[in-house]
């Protein structure tokens, strides 16, 4: 692998970190506004999860690419 695809393949794990901790931090502040159910904190918890599950699957795709 050259150093090019070796960069991105790292940085695609680095971006994963980045996003798990944006989620984390969504996660906080929606527990910190409100005790209660709501549907509006469940949707902002599920987006912020569903973007960590898309970073996942792109640093696959990197990663298979890179691979192959």
């Amino acid at each position: 692998l050259s150093s090019i695809q070796k960069s991105i393949m790292a940085g695609s794990l680095v971006f994963i970190l980045i996003v798990e901790a944006i989620n984390t931090a969504i996660e906080n502040v929606v527990d910190l506004v409100t005790n209660e159910w709501a549907e509006l904190a469940k949707k902002a918890k599920d987006i912020a999860s569903g973007a960590v599950l898309l970073t996942v699957l792109q640093a696959i795709f990197i990663w298979i690419v890179n691979l192959i």
